[in-house]
């Protein structure tokens, strides 16, 4: 750095002109690296000599920055460098104090001029060009902030080893360690790095500062956490993909899905009904697949107007499951088409562990008010209101005998039809079968 400074006038004789002197403080540590452990250092100060014949040398004067009292060391007159400049090094100085330092000249009579304006020079430069603890880190670098107090973060610029765990502060990674805690070459303890490798398939230790990543036994589980994907498991201490889930039912009434959490999803489709064969009954439910009704009565009952109120109580031998795919439920007589035809589909019912139950209210547009189920280990027990069509069951002409019904219902793969029902009808306006 380069610093100029003027030179007031000599005691004993007038100048025209103030001399100036340029000054340059060079610290000599900054040519060549520290050695170990040095307290000391020096500074180069040059300055632009006076053209006077009667000087007969300078005085280099230097203070601490916390005292007003400057020592003078005698610089004689120095050979004069390529550019014309002069200097002096002035060494013994403590890296930790700050100073300022000036030049005068003085004559054979001993008069000397006023002492130029003050350059300083100190820890902030000299710092960074230092290592005093010899421990690879200059003083800068240990001490940050330059504030000469060791703050949490920083290492101690007096103490190669700061934390006193056996490795310089230059090539330990982990600062702070713990009194008496083994280290690894980087100074590092177990406490202060982690050693998980992310790998489900070893068991992770760590012994002074060392990690070690032992294989676990083969098929140990290292899922995860994605069921679709099938069951992970751990070989020769890698994780092995699984196989994964094929969720196709073969249902066409359900949409066929995969939960990373709960594994395979079939959600049924509003109002889709599989055709026979595929999954669940047509509605007419024309051709019995399951075991018939164990018992079966139907009542019927209707107005001077209006529809057939129809009640249905009966079991079958079968568990049926209206939830998964719907149910179908149809009531016949002698002819080729059902007199009463109605599909639930699965998402209509709900559901309360072994009880499904179906309300379509008052008056439903298809004429089903009510539909319950209830298993009962393997069988089914049936309720049914429904209001049937006044133009589908002819009203009886007297009491006495009418021709025989059944009553058909799946769901699923079962499709049941009832054997044909002796009816006979109270008066015009009731019918019973059973």
């Amino acid at each position: 750095m380069c610093f100029v400074a003027e030179h007031g006038r000599s005691a004993t004789r007038r100048r025209r002109a103030r001399a100036l002197f340029a000054l340059a403080v060079g610290t000599v540590l900054g040519a060549r690296p520290a050695a170990a452990l040095t307290t000391t250092y020096a500074v180069r100060v040059r300055w632009k000599p006076v053209s006077d014949a009667t000087v007969a040398g300078y005085h280099v004067w230097v203070r601490p920055l916390s005292s007003a009292t400057a020592t003078p060391q005698n610089a004689g007159l120095p050979t004069p460098a390529a550019d014309g400049t002069m200097s002096y090094t002035l060494g013994g100085l403590d890296v930790r104090t700050d100073y300022a330092f000036s030049v005068s000249d003085y004559r054979r009579d001993g008069t000397e001029s006023p002492r130029s304006n003050e350059v300083m020079s100190g820890y902030a430069q000299v710092a960074p060009l230092v290592d005093e603890d010899g421990d690879g880190l200059t003083d800068a670098q240990e001490d940050k902030n330059l504030n000469r107090v060791v703050d949490p973060g920083e290492t101690d610029p007096l103490n190669p080893d700061t934390d006193g765990d056996g490795v310089p502060d230059g090539k330990d990674a982990c600062q702070g360690t713990a009194k008496g805690a083994a280290v690894n070459a980087a100074g590092c303890s177990c406490a202060q790095i982690s050693c998980d490798d992310g790998n489900p398939c070893t068991t992770d230790t760590c012994s002074a500062g060392v990690c070690a990543h032992a294989p676990v036994r083969d098929g140990t589980s290292c899922s995860d956490g994605n069921l679709c994907n099938g069951t992970e498991i751990c070989q020769a201490g890698v994780c092995r993909a699984g196989t994964p889930l094929v969720c196709n039912d073969g249902n066409p009434c359900t949409t066929d899905t995969c939960s990373p959490t709960r594994g395979c999803v079939h959600t049924a489709i509003a109002g889709c009904i599989p055709p026979p064969g595929t999954g669940g009954p047509s509605a007419s439910c024309a051709a019995a697949t399951g075991p018939p009704f164990t018992r079966l009565r139907l009542r019927l009952h209707r107005r001077a107007s209006g529809p057939w109120r129809l009640l249905a109580r009966g079991m079958l031998a079968t568990a049926l499951d209206p939830a998964t795919n719907g149910l179908a439920l149809a009531l016949w007589s002698s002819g080729a088409a059902p007199l009463y035809a109605v599909v639930v589909p699965p998402g209509e019912f709900q559901t309360a562990g072994p009880r499904a139950l179906y309300s379509g209210g008052a008056h439903p547009a298809d004429g089903l008010v009510r539909l319950g189920l209830a298993i009962d280990g393997a069988a089914t027990i049936l309720s049914v209101t429904a209001l049937v069509p006044a133009a589908g069951i002819p009203a009886p002409a007297a009491a006495g005998p009418i021709p025989g019904m059944a009553l058909a219902v799946g769901a699923g793969p079962v499709c049941a039809r009832s054997a044909g029902l002796a009816c006979v009808a109270a008066n015009t306006r009731t019918i019973r079968c059973e």
